[in-house]
């Protein structure tokens, strides 16, 4: 007969884990809703349980999806137990989780509001008044919006961080890059890289190449504050320059992967929507009129988070180090990994009640806790038909899976003006703590 002790101790277990959900099939039913579905498989459930955290069993892993903000919050708190640094790990295994835990720490000052964000600001502005300047000369051009959208943002952002001898300005690079970004998931989960991401796996070769060589002749030096400083301390933990030039290829994916489709989003929505292009034309109006004493009216930061929570379908991921008890009420095991979709927070009516008070953590566009983008003060940079939407798993936004063709023209009489307000940096980002 079993004891009063180990009665008590599954009395306890049954009390604390989240509800399990199996499907019609376990395991087999959890697989194909998250590589068939994607995304929309935890909208789903989260729709058909109405549970704040339940559990997907997985061969030989428990899969704890958090549904609740509060509870989100307070797995935030659980920094060593429910941790994303064996992640990063694994992205880069030549780099110890301290050295992965403390970077973002140490970069940080050089993307944060000040003169390292102003400086990246001021070549992004540069950055696309030349692309204007180049379309207006030609009279306009077409293109499709997605793919002009992701080749000029890798431009701005890559000479932005990179300087005068940006490795990306060469055309063969920016090609790998491409190849490289379209085989990243592949990659990472490491499901025969070599055959199925073959033209990725050599993209990251190349840019590797391009980046030592760049390192090895101290361009860095010319580059941001924020690539020096990463750099500087990537030197302190005896890296390498392989090494440092494969972590830069992590950086730059962390910099770019998500900042295209986010982009777009935010310009097909403003072009798309009457009412918000009507908003942003009469606020931009106002910015240019008020350039002279560097006041705006334009609230960049409510509009980014609006883009974010509209199309946003990113999903934090962490690993369980220890048994971890969230709010006295669930216990997470050892060994699961606790997975929280932004798109089931941003569905709930309740944290978009405008007669309540929210946290600021209510927005997760940028991360969320600890693991915050370093780079998230930087990014903000006729009838339509919405293009269907490939829901890319670790993408912060989806991709559109149709081509969208447009043609940029300036009106007649008028001429192409880009402004960077330092104000407006510091501004912007203060809302985002």
């Amino acid at each position: 007969m079993p004891s009063a002790f180990a009665l008590s101790i599954v009395a306890i277990a049954i009390t604390f884990a989240p509800k399990a959900v199996t499907g019609n099939i376990p395991s087999l039913s959890t697989i194909y809703g998250m590589f068939v579905h994607k995304d929309d498989y935890y909208i789903r459930l989260g729709n058909e349980t109405q549970l704040p955290i339940y559990t997907l069993k997985l061969p030989g892993l428990s899969l704890y999806v958090i549904n609740s903000l509060h509870l989100i919050q307070r797995i935030d708190r659980h920094i060593t137990t429910v941790d994303f640094a064996p992640l990063q790990a694994q992205m880069c295994k030549k780099a110890i989780n301290s050295c992965l835990r403390s970077f973002p720490r140490t970069a940080a000052p050089g993307a944060m509001p000040g003169p390292g964000l102003n400086a990246l600001g001021k070549v992004v502005v540069k950055t696309f008044t030349d692309t204007f300047d180049r379309m207006e000369s030609q009279g306009g051009i077409a293109v499709d919006l997605f793919d002009w959208v992701n080749r000029e943002t890798l431009c701005a952002s890559t000479n932005a961080l990179y300087g005068p001898h940006n490795p990306f300005r060469d055309p063969e690079v920016e090609k790998e890059w491409f190849d490289y970004a379209s085989g990243l998931l592949t990659i990472f989960m490491g499901i025969f890289p070599n055959i199925l991401a073959r033209r990725g796996v050599e993209g990251r070769e190349t840019m590797v190449s391009a980046l030592m060589k760049y390192f090895q002749k101290g361009r860095h030096l010319e580059g941001s504050m924020f690539i020096q400083l990463g750099q500087k301390y990537n030197e302190s933990f005896g890296f390498t320059l392989a090494d440092r030039a494969r972590v830069e290829v992590g950086q730059v994916a962390a910099a770019i992967f998500n900042t295209a489709p986010g982009a777009f989003w935010a310009v097909w929505q403003a072009l798309a929507d009457p009412v918000v292009f009507e908003d942003c034309r009469q606020e931009v109006t106002q910015l240019v009129r008020n350039d002279a004493d560097g006041t705006s009216t334009i609230d960049l930061a409510r509009i980014r988070a609006e883009f974010f929570r509209f199309h946003g379908t990113s999903i934090a991921f962490r690993l369980v180090q220890e048994d971890t008890l969230i709010d006295n009420q669930y216990l997470l095991q050892k060994g699961g990994a606790a997975l929280m979709p932004n798109a089931v927070v941003y569905c709930d009516e309740s944290a978009r009640n405008e007669s309540a008070k929210h946290p600021a953590t209510a927005f997760r566009g940028f991360g969320g806790g600890h693991v915050l983008c370093p780079g998230r003060h930087f990014a903000i940079s006729g009838k339509w038909s919405e293009p269907k939407k490939d829901l890319v798993v670790g993408k912060a936004l989806p991709i559109p899976k149709s081509r969208l063709n447009v043609k940029f023209v300036s009106k007649p009489g008028r001429k192409w003006r880009t402004i960077h307000l330092a104000k407006d940096a510091t501004d912007i980002s203060s809302k985002d703590t």
